[in-house]
């Protein structure tokens, strides 16, 4: 689909003008079209816009973490909408995986909300557990957040939001911090004994996240998964607790 116009169209569309890109104000719509083929999982188009540009193009074009509008942007958004095929394609030509969007020039051609995460986070959140096994496999960060949002969390939190668990497992085995707090000072335990996910919370007991970290709005995870109602992870707690010789009041401060 080409942006303003939404007719469809293919890699075999003669009035496509792939060397439009060069001429003045034509960046726009090459960098346009190669978000939109990301978008739609279109590889072919996505690749033939890639081996006909100029990589020395201005700083729009830079495949660095700060570049503008950058080719980085493709990745997020083939992150978010799960095509492998193109992710794979777009770190191959060296799109860094850790790459975001400076934060006036998130929202260009209407993909708006797109640019707001990393391409992990994106990933993790719809739960594409290729994509994310590809991203780590690259460099990403696994505990990267979007450094002007306060109030972000890592990829795993997204991944248990989502009902992700073999991301969950996956972003685990990778060194994901299980004590990264948000900046309400949330913990990842807490949140997950609030969300009542018992197989997230069993897998983050196993990593040995810690149960009496007072954090949070709830103090510590027992208060949060006894305010929820969530009984299975109330025994869990309880069970962890005995095994590690705490007193109740360790892990629930109001008792």
């Amino acid at each position: 689909m080409l942006v303003g116009s939404r007719r469809t169209w293919s890699a075999k569309d003669d009035s496509i003008d792939f060397d439009g890109r060069h001429q003045a104000n034509s960046f726009g719509f090459w960098i346009a079209s190669l978000h939109e083929a990301s978008s739609h999982g279109h590889h072919d188009i996505v690749a033939s816009l890639l081996d006909g540009a100029n990589l020395n193009m201005p700083e729009q074009l830079s495949f660095s973490a700060t570049g503008s509008i950058n080719v980085g942007a493709s990745l997020h958004i083939a992150s978010r909408n799960g095509f492998p095929d193109i992710v794979r394609l777009l770190l191959q030509r060296g799109v860094d995986p850790n790459s975001q969007v400076h934060p006036e020039k998130r929202h260009p051609y209407g993909f708006r909300g797109v640019f707001d995460q990393t391409s992990l986070q994106e990933a993790s959140a719809e739960g594409h557990l290729e994509i994310v096994q590809l991203l780590l496999e690259r460099g990403a960060s696994v505990n990267q957040r979007n450094s002007d949002d306060p109030y972000d969390t890592s990829a795993i939190d997204h991944a248990s939001a989502g009902g992700h668990v073999d991301v969950v497992h996956l972003l685990l085995q990778h060194g994901a911090d299980l004590e990264l707090r948000e900046e309400s000072y949330q913990t990842l335990l807490e949140s997950m004994a609030r969300r009542g996910d018992a197989n997230d919370f069993q897998a983050l007991l196993q990593k040995g996240s810690k149960i009496d970290t007072e954090m949070g709005a709830y103090g510590t995870a027992m208060l949060a998964a006894s305010t929820a109602g969530h009984f299975g992870i109330v025994k869990m707690l309880l069970e962890q607790a005995n095994a590690d010789k705490k007193a109740l009041t360790d892990i629930y401060p109001s008792a």
